[in-house]
């Protein structure tokens, strides 16, 4: 299920699929970087496609759809970096993962109270 959601979280570009705890928001900019530039190779690869009816799509069509996607997925993830809360947007240019923030938070804070902030349960 993972790789399925993998798969379809690279090649839509929908954010809500990154899990925090697995990536950092790094990784998964740089993993969307990587699926722009496969899908316009792998457009780049066709020579004809036959639609059917004896019409064919040429390899131009097909490229300069890809780049059309790819321009509209860059576009939308651009739109949301700008519409999300600033203290956020960090998330999305770092190594660190969910995972990291919250050992830090863990260790390093001096006080119990708030050292253990990290065990009672989120409102959502």
């Amino acid at each position: 299920m993972r790789l399925l959601i993998k798969v379809v979280g690279d090649w839509t570009a929908v954010v809500q699929f990154r899990h925090p705890q697995e990536i950092g928001g790094l990784y998964f900019l740089l993993s969307l970087l990587v699926t722009i530039v496969i899908g316009i190779v792998a457009a780049d690869g066709y020579e004809k496609v036959d639609v059917g009816e004896g019409e064919t799509v040429t390899k131009k069509t097909i490229v300069k759809t890809m780049i059309a996607y790819c321009v509209g997925m860059i576009v939308s993830f651009v739109v949301l970096l700008s519409s999300m809360n600033e203290a956020y947007v960090e998330t999305f240019l770092t190594t660190k993962t969910g995972n990291t923030a919250i050992q830090e938070l863990f260790t390093n804070n001096e006080d119990d109270e708030n050292m253990f902030k990290i065990f009672r349960p989120k409102k959502h």
